[in-house]
């Protein structure tokens, strides 16, 4: 993505990064998150995006997770390049920092996760050496200072000069000791200069001490000796420590050539950690704003959904921001905002930019999930206030110099986003150059997204193929701004209506009304008439898809109790056969028993009788039985149906009828009460005529006595247009001796209902009444017991 007019600047691009900078702690990485800028191609684009997925995917399963390269190890390793240096003891132990960090990230993403393709990648680049990190780890401790352990030479020099130095102290007490006690000195410590123990003697006695003076305290009246007698005893230790220096100079160069010959593989795991916790602070900032990656094409539309803006997100609660929906490429390539100030127009704006700079940039983004996007090659954004008294250039002057940039190079993979188009000037030459230079971008097929308050451009832009209006949608009672964007509806300015609100002294605003004219502004009527429309459609759709949703819940728990039903019948015929077959091999052994008892009372006529009896209590039995199982499996021996047959959904009770036949697949569509449904035939059962029960069907109903009501619809009635038939249906039920009825009015805003609830309450017939059961219809429906 190619910017133009400083857009990166403009949508504040920088102020996102130092948010997701708050998640780094190396300078190595901040240094990726200062270069992040929009890649150059979309296999780029997805990579970056598809490995922050991954990096969500594993903190998300496996927990957060620290990670920081040293900052310091860079430059060392460099320098190791160069033949004969040598690095110090704390640079040898932060590339042992960077040995363990390497470690732990390699065990924290080595796990076998299917899932984890781009990290397993990276994962396997980072190199680890136990047996570096083991030999740094033997010869340096954790402040950098180099062990006894270094070496075994280092440790006897090291034995050497400890015992040696006690020696020498010693010593030196016994002197000191003397001195005070002549009053040549006034404390008894020893001290050290130049590498060498001295005692303090007071200026005055210092010929009296045989031995070579180091230096004197800062007020002059203290010399540092260092006496004669211990002269040898600090030339020793002095050797041994130019020794241990010398010891410690080839244990460091011994290391630092070990480390040099692993130097690339280092600097890899340098490269590869930078990025990972890179990729980690934008997973975890992505977590944190709940943001996900639309669907990515070269080529297409822009389709966000519940947009929010990053900014925004991190000054307000999630749930306190109105979220953007907005769509621009598909029957439209630009969109033309108009609304009140303040109202999220260039909020909007804003929005679209830095989500696109980000997306591309290969940061996810605080969409849903169902948003879509095309890549852009070129960003436009003219935002803001470009005045400039160096170059002498009015607002106005420097639109146009930023709408003359926009006409020389945008083209159909730009992103063009203009914000107050058309002001700065008279407001009539204004909109005819705005509605020239959208025309223009429209016809080079650039995504163009602007803002304006010129009504003329309202029009423009209704009447214009391939430019579509949007507004920012405003309360009209209360005169404040939703931030809410409507496609296909302009909007109002509101400016005289606000200024009331806000008190404005009234006759002002009498003034500004007649200066209005005093033919009403056609234009603004109708905005303001369309807006209203609009409104009260939106809550329409919104109750149509309360009431689907309602439907779908219902349906999916009648589906749940046919399915338990299905298995209950079946289980049911289950116990009648093997009911049946017992019953059936006591009828033999009956039969057996009596033909020998026959046998052996040669006929006696008493014992035929009896056993005739016995076989005639069987007889019944069997037929019982078989009457029984005849009954539970003949609802499932047609699969033929016609329209007018009436059949029983396998597993309900409510008996329904065939209405149509779906074309060309074993589905119905089949009438149950005022529910049509799609069912396969598999799921129904043919019911006999003569077996159908009668029951309340309002489409087909004739009167309340011929079909023994037993419920009303009254879903999609106003209270008032209900209430005479809730009256008429109560009196023809109390009339039909029917003691019960269920009234059906849905849910929905719960109007209706509270309507009938109050009629009820004083209604002569009803001796009570109440929401039904949660299988019934819950609060959708009202049960109501009925006077006899």
């Amino acid at each position: 993505m190619k910017e133009y007019l400083n857009a990166f600047a403009r949508l504040e691009f920088d102020a996102v990064k130092s948010l997701v900078a708050e998640y780094l702690s190396s300078s190595t990485a901040r240094t990726l998150l200062d270069n992040a800028f929009p890649l150059p191609s979309v296999e780029d684009i997805r990579y970056a995006l598809d490995i922050v997925s991954e990096m969500k995917h594993v903190v998300v399963t496996k927990g957060d997770f620290f990670l920081s390269v040293p900052d310091t190890v860079y430059a060392p390793l460099q320098r190791l390049a160069i033949e004969g240096v040598f690095l110090s003891s704390q640079e040898l132990r932060d590339i042992v920092t960077l040995l363990h960090v390497s470690k732990e990230a390699k065990i924290y993403f080595s796990e076998n996760d299917a899932e984890l393709v781009l990290l397993g990648q990276r994962n396997e680049e980072i190199y680890i050496d136990k047996f570096l990190e083991f030999h740094i780890d033997r010869a340096i401790d954790e402040n950098g200072n180099i062990k006894d352990t270094a070496s075994k030479r280092l440790q006897d020099i090291r034995a050497q000069i400890r015992d040696k130095s006690s020696h020498l102290k010693k010593k030196l007490e016994t002197i000191l000791k003397k001195t005070v006690e002549e009053g040549y000195a006034q404390d008894e410590i020893i001290t050290t200069r130049e590498g060498r123990m001295v005692i303090p003697i007071k200026t005055e006695y210092k010929n009296l001490v045989t031995g070579f003076i180091h230096s004197s305290s800062g007020s002059g009246q203290t010399v540092f000796i260092e006496p004669s007698e211990t002269l040898q005893m600090n030339n020793e230790i002095r050797t041994l420590q130019f020794e241990e220096q010398r010891e410690i100079e080839n244990i460091l160069r011994e290391l630092s050539q070990e480390i040099a010959m692993r130097r690339y593989d280092l600097l890899k795991n340098v490269e590869v950690l930078a990025e990972l916790e890179f990729v980690l602070a934008k997973a975890k900032y992505a977590l944190h704003t709940d943001s996900h990656v639309p669907s990515l094409k070269e080529n297409g539309a822009i389709c966000f959904e519940n947009a929010r803006h990053p900014l925004l997100l991190h000054k307000h609660l999630y749930k306190d921001i109105v979220p953007l929906t907005l769509e621009i490429g598909n029957e439209w390539k630009t969109l033309l905002i108009t609304g009140p100030n303040a109202g999220g127009k260039t909020v909007a704006l804003k929005t679209i930019g830095l989500l696109m700079v980000m997306l591309q940039s290969g940061f996810h983004i605080p969409v849903s999930v169902e948003s879509r996007c095309r890549i852009i090659k070129k960003l436009f954004v003219d935002i803001g206030d470009n005045q400039s008294l160096e170059n002498d250039l009015s607002t106005f002057s420097s639109h146009l110099e930023n709408l003359k940039t926009v006409i020389e190079h945008a083209d159909e993979e730009s992103l063009v986003l203009l914000d107050e188009l058309g002001t700065g000037t008279d407001p009539t030459e204004g909109s005819a150059l705005a509605a020239a230079v959208l025309e223009y971008v429209t016809k080079q097929r650039s995504l163009t997204i602007a803002t304006t308050h010129h009504g003329e451009l309202k029009a423009f832009a209704h009447d214009t193929e391939g430019i579509e209006n949007a507004g920012m949608t405003f309360d009209q009672h209360t005169f404040r701004p939703t931030y809410q964007l409507r496609i296909g509806t302009p909007g109002s300015s509101y400016a005289l209506e606000i200024a009331e609100k806000m008190n404005f002294p009234a006759h002002v605003l009498q003034r500004a009304k007649l200066y209005r004219g005093e033919i009403p502004n056609y234009l603004e009527n109708l905005l303001n008439d369309v807006e209203k429309r609009s409104a009260h459609i939106q809550s329409e759709l919104e109750f149509v898809q309360r009431e689907r949703e309602q439907l779908q819940s219902e349906r999916e728990l009648y589906e749940a109790k046919r399915k338990e039903l299905q298995k209950e019948t079946k289980d049911i015929l289950r116990k009648s056969q093997e009911e049946a077959k017992e019953v059936l091999n006591g009828a033999r052994r009956i039969i057996e028993n009596a033909v020998r008892e026959i046998k052996e009372t040669s006929a006696d006529k008493n014992v035929v009788a009896k056993k005739r009896e016995e076989i005639d209590q069987l007889q019944q039995q069997l037929i019982s039985h078989r009457n029984t199982a005849s009954e539970e499996s003949s609802t499932e021996k047609r699969t033929q149906f016609e329209v007018g047959d009436k059949v029983q959904i396998k597993g309900g009770k409510e008996i329904g009828e065939v209405v149509a036949k779906i074309k060309d697949k074993e589905e119905f569509l089949v009438a149950i009460g005022s529910m049509k449904m799609k069912v396969h035939a598999k799921e129904m059962a043919y019911i006999e005529k003569d077996k159908v029960q009668k029951q309340f069907i309002p489409k087909t109903t004739s009167s309340v006595a011929q079909q023994k009501i037993r419920e009303i619809d009254l879903r999609g009635m106003y209270g008032e247009e209900a209430l005479p038939l809730v009256d008429k249906f109560l009196d023809e039920s109390m009339t039909s001796g029917i003691d019960k009825v269920y009234l059906i009015h849905g849910k929905g805003t719960g109007a209706l209902r509270k309507r009938i609830t109050e009629y009820l309450a004083t209604h002569e017939l009803v001796k009570a009444h109440y929401p039904a059961e949660w299988n019934e219809g819950g609060m959708g429906v009202t049960v109501v017991e009925i006077l006899q």
